[in-house]
């Protein structure tokens, strides 16, 4: 069998290369300050790595270092989540109103600019030494944090957007299946930076406290003594949980993004604008433009339920505009638009290729019984569970398909169904439409008439 360039073999070995590589350069550095610190010759002012290993071995041996070091990390780890949290907050407010982004944006700078100490001192002023810790580690996480959400929050597509709108997608569930994903990438950079930057802010701000229980405090103490073997200890204790306190954040991350959503909710489908029992929509007297091209004017149109109707005219004439401002997306300049809420199946698929095929359909607003029902009329019983972006170009407009009848809305708007769709499938599309339209207003734009 042929090995390919990125095989799991060849990763492995230059995963271990590197791991060879990086303890080889340690070995020379640790060489390089034992030869140094036998030149020097004092250990006030230099001590060796060996000192400074046996006195944190003898550090280890104590009671008082575990109270130390635990209680710094409870304080550094309470900043870290404190300040991830407020981030998400600033974010999605700043997502959402423009003026918000910029009134945040001074604070984040600021927060990245002034040094650790100011905010030590003037936490110490205000509060006292008790929440030092904490207090200097959330201005030191948040602007890192919520800079990198709220780019990932601004990286979602907008289609995905009018997926949710459509669909009535409850915010717990947009953000489940729209900006969980786009913003993970982000989280983790974030927590990469800010997990280190804050043990090493934090324990600086005890060393100017010095609360009781912290690694801070013990360095002070090193400091007056003139203990340098004390001070190149902690180093040593520092680095190591800065590194596994790294690991255990990004290990936490891996267990909630892996994680798949399973519960999906709505929002109520009842609107000032579109009653969910009606059995009429049109236009009356409609027009929309878009900069100068004038694409609809003064349309006066009604559909009802039960009869599906075909949009057929010319490209550019307006086809996907009138769906879009039936699925209520757009509004139009001029007129007065009549409509029950609607589900649609857009011109691009748009499905969630993470998630399986039943998963997507039930997105439409359907239980897993349904979802499995419709979908085994379109699609094989092999594909029905596989995520999406395993499926073909065809099955998945056959998904997109099925989702937009998934639900119980009064109308179903489709735009081009049977792209991509060869003749069978075309045919079996257009008996499930048939099959499934159920009294309801379909109305489809389309190039392609199935026989």
């Amino acid at each position: 069998m042929k090995r390919t360039p990125h095989s799991s073999e060849e990763v492995s070995l230059k995963r271990t290369s590197t791991i060879k590589n990086k303890i080889i350069v340690l070995f020379i550095w640790l060489l390089l300050w034992q030869v140094t610190a036998m030149i020097v010759h004092n250990d006030v002012i230099l001590a060796s790595p060996i000192k400074a290993v046996y006195t944190l071995l003898g550090y280890m041996a104590t009671a008082d270092f575990y109270r130390a070091l635990f209680g710094s990390l409870l304080r550094i780890f309470a900043g870290i989540i404190l300040g991830f949290f407020l981030a998400v907050l600033m974010a999605v407010i700043a997502l959402k109103y423009k003026a918000a982004e910029d009134f945040f944006a001074p604070v984040a700078n600021v927060f990245k600019s002034v040094p650790v100490a100011v905010f030590a001192v003037l936490v110490i002023i205000w509060w006292g030494t008790d929440v030092l810790t904490v207090a200097v580690c959330i201005p030191v996480a948040l602007p890192n944090m919520y800079i990198n959400i709220l780019e990932g929050m601004k990286t979602v597509r907008p289609e995905y957007m009018e997926v949710a709108k459509v669909y009535h997608f409850s915010p717990l569930t947009s953000y489940r299946f729209i900006y969980k994903d786009a913003v993970k990438d982000n989280v983790y950079s974030a927590v990469k930076i800010s997990v280190g930057m804050c043990i090493k802010a934090g324990v600086a701000a005890e060393i100017i406290g010095t609360p009781k229980y912290s690694i801070g405090g013990k360095l002070y103490l090193s400091k007056i003594y003139l203990d340098t073997p004390g001070v190149f200890a902690w180093a040593i204790a520092i680095i190591f949980i800065s590194f596994v306190a790294e690991k255990l954040f990004i290990k936490v991350l891996d267990l909630y993004f892996k994680k798949r959503a399973v519960k999906i909710t709505f929002r109520d489908k009842k609107s000032k604008d579109a009653a969910t029992d009606m059995d009429l929509a049109g236009f009356e007297n409609v027009s929309k433009s878009f900069g100068e091209n004038n694409v609809l004017k003064n349309v006066n149109q009604k559909f009802e339920a039960g009869n599906i109707y075909l949009l057929d005219e010319p490209s550019g004439m307006g086809k996907t505009t009138k769906l879009r401002i039936l699925a209520g997306l757009i509004k139009p300049d001029e007129g007065r638009v009549f409509a029950p809420a609607a589900s649609m199946c857009f011109q691009e698929d748009r499905l969630f290729e993470q998630y399986d095929a039943i998963t997507n359909i039930m997105l439409g607003g359907c239980d897993r019984e349904k979802a499995e029902k419709l979908a085994l009329t379109l699609l094989g019983s092999d594909d029905i569970n596989k995520p999406v972006l395993e499926l073909s170009g065809g099955q998945k407009r056959r998904v997109a398909l099925i989702r937009a009848f998934s639900g119980d809305c009064k109308m179903v708007l489709l735009d081009e169904p049977f792209t991509g769709l060869d003749e069978e499938n075309r045919e079996k599309a257009q008996r499930f439409i048939e099959s499934n339209a159920k009294g309801r207003i379909i109305v489809t734009a389309s190039h392609v008439k199935a026989n």
